[in-house]
């Protein structure tokens, strides 16, 4: 009984032993190319809050007032939809502009209009190939 198990047990351990051994690394899935962006938000009159999202991800902080301006890392092979929030309190009118450029300039920007919300979709079209 012993040596039954004995020879079974070998083989099991060498289809164990060998799935556990490294393998030469098998290309993943490729990396989607990726663009650097500025992201510039102007509000007038200074709005008490400014967020903005891109794939349910916070990319501005929810404290922010008044203007913003960061760079964005985003796919270049698709187009980008940021959702674009801002809150004012006590304005009859309120006007938010956002605008995307890269190395060689402006390639979208939006400007809104409310008067104590602005909540919109902002699309930056994909990289031209």
């Amino acid at each position: 009984m012993t040596v039954a198990l004995a020879l079974t047990a070998v083989p099991i351990w060498l289809l164990m032993r060998s799935d556990a051994s490294p393998t030469p690394l098998s290309p993943g899935p490729p990396k989607e190319a990726e663009r650097e962006l500025t992201l510039e938000i102007v509000s007038a009159p200074a709005a008490d809050s400014i967020r903005v999202s891109y794939l349910g991800q916070e990319l501005v902080p929810e404290d922010q007032r008044g203007s913003y301006s960061r760079m964005l890392r985003l796919p270049s092979s698709s187009p980008a939809d940021l959702v674009v929030l801002a809150t004012w309190h006590g304005t009859e009118t309120a006007a938010l502009h956002v605008q995307v450029s890269n190395e060689d300039g402006p390639i979208a920007e939006a400007s809104y209009w409310g008067t104590d919300r602005v909540h919109d979709v902002f699309t930056i079209p994909k990289s031209a190939p």
